[in-house]
């Protein structure tokens, strides 16, 4: 299996990583039955998308931007969009995506907006799973957070 990182929340259980065709029997037999894919380039045809048919997985494509270690071009509204349909899952569902990190950090956001935590409960839970801040993940958190977060008094 590729490398993943388990995250689980309030009834959510996320796989963050880039699923091989050789992961999918396996990945469903662990109950994941639903791909996000966050960097999708085409709706239809995409690789991913085809190996999702064919092992009988739903695939959602949500492009949400891109990170290139210098700098985020993230489209909030797009990132508001992912949130909106996971709050709706139950099933566990695997967010595929090859910058685990800006995979990681998105969904420790969501956790974050969906529990009341503030900026710096975000940096800590990130932390505590291995991850640091890239200077470019720094710009997209700051500019997201200040116009979506919540600060405690």
């Amino acid at each position: 299996m590729g490398v993943y990182k388990e995250i689980r929340f309030d009834g959510h259980t996320v796989l963050v990583g880039f699923p091989r065709e050789t992961d999918l029997e396996k990945l469903k037999k662990m109950g994941y039955e639903v791909i996000i894919d966050i960097e999708a380039r085409e709706r239809e045809g995409s690789l991913l998308a085809r190996w999702a048919q064919e092992h009988g997985l739903r695939y959602i494509p949500i492009r949400i931007g891109e990170c290139d270690f210098t700098q985020c071009e993230i489209d909030d509204e797009r990132v508001l969009e992912w949130f909106r349909l996971t709050d709706e899952l139950r099933e566990p569902y695997i967010l595929s995506t090859h910058d685990e990190t800006l995979g990681v950090l998105l969904v420790i956001i969501h956790q974050a907006l969906h529990q009341g935590h503030d900026h710096q409960w975000i940096k800590k839970r990130f932390e505590s799973l291995g991850y640091s801040l890239r200077p470019d993940l720094e710009g997209f958190f700051r500019k997201f957070w200040a116009h979506y977060g919540v600060e405690k008094a």
